[in-house]
């Protein structure tokens, strides 16, 4: 079975205390195998940082959070599935304003028969 490449990296400055960064929706017909998924504040080190999926509603679903003090990243160790209709999702939860924040996700996309 054939599958395609997703890719999403995704920069910003942060200017909020909680500051959310979604990738593209999963598109119809397809399931996310993501194989790499990470979030990393390089501005200010020991942020809450968590990662997920918003599903097709709209609510969000924590796969880790991390709160570990003196780090600057973090991500999901092997592979989840995310569903047709479903965004993946990184999330500082204590940014400080000017904060370099980046999220990516890379995996494959399989098609669902």
């Amino acid at each position: 079975m054939e599958y395609r490449i997703y890719r999403q990296s995704l920069k910003i400055r942060g200017d909020t205390a909680i500051e959310t960064i979604e990738t593209e929706e999963v598109p119809e017909g397809y399931t996310l195998e993501a194989t790499n998924m990470g979030i990393a504040d390089l501005t200010t080190p020991g942020q809450r940082l968590e990662l997920g999926y918003v599903d097709q509603v709209g609510d969000y679903h924590v796969f880790y959070v991390d709160e570990r003090t003196n780090k600057v990243e973090t991500h999901v160790v092997g592979s989840v599935f995310i569903m047709a209709g479903e965004k993946p999702y990184g999330r500082v939860t204590t940014a400080v304003d000017g904060d370099e924040i980046y999220f990516n996700c890379h995996g494959k996309l399989w098609p669902v028969e």
